[in-house]
């Protein structure tokens, strides 16, 4: 799954915003005004499926 700046994804079943992503392929979250560093397996992106937020 490829992300980009500014997308909506969640991270330990909380909303979060990608602020960064490094060459390397790290992701910066920022969660609750502080910028996280996460690993691409901890976030899940947010699926919409009729109306419903979904984990995939």
């Amino acid at each position: 799954m490829k992300y980009k700046i500014g997308d909506r994804v969640y991270y330990r079943q909380t909303k979060v915003r990608i602020v960064f992503i490094s060459r390397m392929g790290e992701i910066m979250v920022s969660l609750h005004g502080y910028n996280n560093w996460v690993f691409n397996s901890e976030i899940k992106p947010i699926v919409r499926c009729n109306n419903e937020i979904q984990f995939r």
